[in-house]
Order: structure tokens, then C-alpha cells, then sequence
């Protein structure tokens, strides 16, 4: 008799364990096709220098190479150690320009804080990326000076404007930069702010990331935050 209430029990069950098992089913295969997905974050907070007074992975130069090389090193940064331009001697459209060869990403998120020390001529800089060489990447740049914002393409070392904001803030303190690119359309942030929003096709491909000041400006950079 105890047998027989069991089976009538188990069959009264059955059809229910069945149901939670196509829910569940349903609901795994229901997920966004990217929830799975693994995000690399890197931090760059220039506490190490090599013997050439670079932090390790990144080499300098100029675009176009025609002015006289800055010469970036250890800096003050918002907490300790940053890394930027010590001293430049250039003018007019020249660009300095740190590059970083270890992570070659197309879409991410970008952080990166910029204070702007000296410059009669030019002030503060910006985070490049999506970079080839010293001749062709995107970048974002702050200039104090000019109370501006802007994003340009660099194309063969010439330089051509694609968005501009007004920005106008103490260039005495340190200052956010986040970008949000993923494919032709950019997002850029000034400390928390949405400032420019638009596409490009300059550059669709992996590409690497750099520090970038324009002419006399002597910057700061530090805490770069990469997210893929």
C-alpha cells in the first residue's frame, strides 16, 4: 500500500519537475548573448620605471617628427608617482606622444587623469588610441588655455577636428577623461560630464593607446584605467 501512494506521488510531481526544468531551461537561453562575457580591466598607475626612465610597455616620439623630442618621465601624480612630459622646447604643431605597446584594443572604456603643470603656448593633453603609429590615431585632448575639449583624428601626422566642447575649470587641479568607443561611435566625458558624442570610420581597427600633449605643454597624466 505504501508503494502505491508513492507512485500516485511521484506521478502527481512529475509534470512539476518537468515545468521548473523548462523554465529554467528557458531562462538560461533567454540571457543576452554577452552575459557571459570575460571584461579585462587594465590599471596604469606609473609606480615603476625602467632605467630609461619610462614605466614599462610605453615608448615616445613625436608625430611627424619634425620638432625636438620632449622628454617624459616620473612626475608627481594624485596620490604618488605619475608619469608625463618633464620638459619639451617645441611650438606650434608639434606632438608629443607616449605610446603604450602592450594592449592593442579596438571597443572599450577609457579613464585616464590629466593635470595640466606648465606651458606658455599650450596646456594640458589627452589619451590617444585605436593608435597604428605616432601618425595615425584618434585623440582626445584638454587645453586650459583655450577652454576647450576636443576630439581629432591624426591621418599621415595631419590632424583634422571631428568634435568640439567648452570647458571652462580650475587648470590647477587634476581632471577626468572617459571614453566610451565601440565601433564608429565615440562617447567623451570631462569629469563625469557627456561632452562630445559622434562616429568616425577613420580607424574601425585594434589599435593602441598614448599620452599626448601638443607644442610647449608639460602635463601629468595618471590612474589609466582600460576596460575591454
Amino acid at each position: 500500500m505504501g508503494n502505491m501512494k508513492f507512485l500516485a506521488i511521484s506521478l502527481l510531481l512529475l509534470p512539476l519537475l518537468l515545468g521548473c526544468e523548462s523554465n529554467q531551461k528557458q531562462a538560461m537561453n533567454s540571457r543576452p548573448s554577452g552575459a557571459n562575457k570575460i571584461h579585462l580591466t587594465l590599471h596604469q598607475r606609473f609606480e615603476s620605471f625602467g632605467e630609461n626612465g619610462l614605466p614599462e610597455g610605453w615608448r615616445i616620439g613625436e608625430t611627424k617628427g619634425e620638432g625636438k623630442q620632449a622628454r617624459w618621465g616620473k612626475v608627481a601624480g594624485k596620490k604618488g608617482a605619475g608619469f608625463g612630459v618633464l620638459e619639451t622646447h617645441n611650438s606650434g604643431s608639434t606632438f608629443n606622444m607616449a605610446l603604450f605597446d602592450d594592449w592593442v584594443v579596438k571597443d572599450f572604456v577609457a579613464r585616464l587623469w590629466v593635470h595640466a603643470r606648465e606651458g606658455q603656448e599650450d596646456q594640458g593633453g589627452g589619451l590617444v588610441w585605436r593608435a597604428k603609429d605616432f601618425d595615425h590615431y584618434y585623440i582626445c585632448r584638454w587645453n586650459p588655455l583655450e577652454n576647450n575639449f576636443r576630439f581629432y583624428k591624426v591621418v599621415g601626422g595631419r590632424r583634422s577636428m571631428l568634435a568640439s566642447s567648452q570647458v571652462k575649470t580650475d587648470p590647477k587641479l587634476w581632471h577626468l577623461l572617459r571614453i566610451e568607443a565601440h565601433g564608429p561611435k565615440v562617447r567623451i566625458f570631462f569629469d563625469g560630464t557627456l561632452k562630445m558624442e559622434t562616429e568616425d570610420r577613420s580607424f574601425l581597427e585594434p589599435g593602441k593607446f598614448g599620452l599626448w600633449t601638443k607644442a610647449d605643454a608639460a602635463t601629468s597624466f595618471d590612474e589609466l584605467e582600460i576596460q575591454k
